[in-house]
């Protein structure tokens, strides 16, 4: 590991996942995974950078807004919005 790094490095909520946690996350969203499609359920993967008002509006949840990254679609003018994902810690 590089001897410069810090925890405090990270942006606030971030979190990495190193090696040896890494496989074991793995393999416990394997076995979800095994789990949902032996019950029907097929896999599905929004993207995760999109315009803002597509995925905000509408949505129950009352601070996604200020849980997303947000910055400017230089072509369009419109913001974009790069989506959180939530895992088990």
């Amino acid at each position: 590991m590089d001897s410069h790094f810090r925890p405090w490095m990270l942006p606030e909520g971030v979190v990495e996942a190193l090696p040896h946690d890494a496989e074991k996350l793995n393999h416990l969203e394997q076995i979800a995974l095994s789990t949902f499609a032996r019950w029907g359920y097929q896999p599905l993967r929004p993207p995760m950078l999109e315009y803002v008002d597509t995925f905000i509006s509408g949505s129950s949840i009352g601070d996604l807004a200020e849980q997303t990254l947000q910055f400017k679609d230089q072509k369009s003018g419109r913001q974009l919005g790069l989506r959180v994902i939530r895992q088990c810690q």
